[in-house]
């Protein structure tokens, strides 16, 4: 009986020097109630933490977003003027016709050539004119009755339409013929701040 309480005594304290608790001695056929239950825990759902939007570091830039520039307005185009008509003085033509009139009496081609617009060149050639004007005698002495104010006008030749003018002084005259007055009309075309005048010289280039 001694060995076996000696016995006892050792198992307990090996069981107290591994840092258990001190249990008994399961009885033959059961198990101790330690063995018996087991502790079961329940289990804890974890939470989420907030999540936080970090914080920056001193000195670190911030993007900005860049503003919307404006749209530049477009500048608003100034009107375009509409041309003067160009007028001439009823002395200014008068002028203008004694000094063509004169031309033709001494036959100063040249004179007339240079009076000539360009219009008639296009149309008959400068040679054509020049033999035109050298070798006929024009009726140009006149007395001038009425200036008209500059509008449209379509030159008529003996052999058709020759073309159109925007811009022409319509001019009425009287001229001697025998004994006899004629009113007509004469046409004077502005060109370049300068009266020109025009003619039928023949034959059209071809």
């Amino acid at each position: 009986m001694t060995a076996t309480v000696v016995a006892a005594v050792i198992v307990g304290l090996l069981l107290t020097s591994n840092g258990g608790d001190a249990a008994l001695p399961a009885a033959p056929g059961g198990t101790s109630s330690a063995a018996a239950g087991t502790a079961s825990a329940t289990p804890t759902a974890a939470v989420p933490k907030p999540t936080s939007s970090p914080t920056p570091r001193a000195g670190t830039p911030v993007p900005t977003s860049s503003p919307t520039a404006s749209p530049t307005p477009s500048p608003t185009p100034s009107p375009t003027p509409e041309p003067t008509p160009v007028s001439f003085s009823d002395q200014e033509v008068e002028t203008f016709l004694m000094q063509l009139g004169a031309a033709g009496r001494t036959n100063d081609v040249e004179s007339l050539i240079a009076w000539l617009h360009p219009a008639v060149f296009e149309r008959y050639g400068e040679a054509n004119c020049r033999d035109y004007l050298a070798t006929t005698e024009l009726a140009l002495d006149v007395t001038v009755r009425e200036v008209l104010e500059p509008a449209p006008w379509d030159w008529l030749t003996n052999d058709g339409e020759a073309g159109r003018f925007e811009e022409a002084l319509e001019i009425e005259i009287a001229r001697l013929v025998g004994s006899q007055t004629l009113v007509q009309l004469l046409h004077l075309v502005p060109l370049d701040g300068q009266l020109t005048w025009l003619t039928d010289c023949g034959d059209p280039q071809p």
